[in-house]
């Protein structure tokens, strides 16, 4: 499941301010892009450019209490022209926090920040943030949000879109975003249809309408990834994200009407909209969904039902553990062995 924090699709909810946190600043500005976006139907990302003498500058935004009691992680896409890789030479710039009222930005208790990485500039990059740290006073209703620049050598310019808080739920997440996809985007008479997810133990809706049912799921072991994940970075290091399955999970889509027009309709809609392959993005991932044949065919004759079936396969993963753990130092070991010095002692 996901709630989104900010779409990043106006920059009038934001506020730059000075490092005394009163004057408005002239160091730092947000606009909206609509040439440079990732994902979502606003096709906008907010474009953030600092100058040299930005250090100390931040932007902010209200949020209505929000809850993240219930999620494990922040989740947004970024773009930067400029490296942050936790090197020296390439120090982070910008980090995220967020508030409460009853906690504020400057309060000491507030601990939880975390810079934004950057590795490829001029590229769209996934960043994921635990929030298992964050204070439970702000948890449990965020207030505010703020974007800080905490090292400004050189001037930036950066792109972020999409703000997520996130907590997986494989199938329930795609499930999810197949009915966002397809539920009242089809108007048949003047009545857009309802789409619904199918349940035995539950009656079905009136006519017209689409049945979309959970088919199988199958184990694929070739996607699955064994090493491990960078994120969730800080000042003095980060969490990695454990082994992740690979599953295909397919959907049988049906329309129920009472005229062959409506349900044609429906299919057409279909194909145009993930056929014959496509992305569903599910909390903030792109996942491919793909059209598949729905006969199953046996030695003899394919076996065919009275009804038109699309089906659909998506690919995703599920990972062993729904957060990030801590990373141990060393990080990585490098052992260099050389041979016999001159007077016979190895180096």
């Amino acid at each position: 499941m996901n709630q989104v924090i900010d779409a990043m699709d106006s920059a009038a909810r934001w506020k730059a301010l000075a490092p005394d946190l009163a004057t408005p600043s002239t160091e730092i500005t947000l606009s909206d892009d609509h040439t440079l976006f990732q994902f979502g139907d606003d096709q906008t990302s907010g474009r953030i450019q600092a100058t040299n003498q930005s250090k100390g500058h931040v932007l902010r935004r209200n949020l209505d209490d929000l809850d993240l009691t219930g999620f494990d992680e922040v989740r947004l896409w970024a773009r930067s022209d400029r490296v942050a890789d936790t090197s020296g030479a390439a120090p982070f710039f910008l980090e995220m926090k967020f508030a409460s009222a009853g906690m504020g930005f400057g309060d000491p208790q507030n601990t939880w920040r975390r810079p934004l990485p950057f590795f490829q500039p001029g590229s769209w990059e996934f960043i994921r943030f635990s929030v298992a740290d964050l204070p439970a006073q702000i948890r449990g209703a965020a207030s505010g949000v703020q974007l800080k620049v905490i090292n400004s050598p050189q001037p930036f310019t950066c792109n972020l879109d999409t703000c997520l808080a996130v907590k997986e739920e494989m199938l329930t997440d795609i499930e999810r975003e197949l009915l966002a996809r397809t539920h009242q985007k089809v108007e048949i008479n003047g009545t857009a249809l309802t789409a619904v997810i199918f349940n035995p133990d539950v009656a079905p809706p009136a006519l017209p309408y689409i049945r979309v049912t959970p088919y199988d799921v199958e184990l694929n072991e070739q996607r699955s990834v064994v090493a491990t994940l960078r994120m969730d970075y800080t000042e003095t290091g980060f969490r990695v994200l454990p082994q992740r399955i690979g599953y295909d999970v397919f959907y049988d889509f049906e329309a129920y009407a009472a005229d062959r027009q409506a349900k044609t309709r429906v299919y057409e809609y279909l194909l145009r909209r993930f056929a014959p392959r496509s992305e569903l993005v599910v909390n903030g991932v792109p996942l491919i969904i793909e059209y598949v044949a729905s006969t199953q065919a046996d030695y003899v004759t394919p076996e065919r039902v009275d009804r038109t079936i699309l089906r659909f396969k998506v690919q995703t993963w599920q990972s062993k553990t729904s957060v990030g753990e801590p990373a141990k130092r060393p990080f990585a070991n490098i052992t260099i062995e050389t041979g016999p010095t001159p007077g016979g002692i190895r180096a």
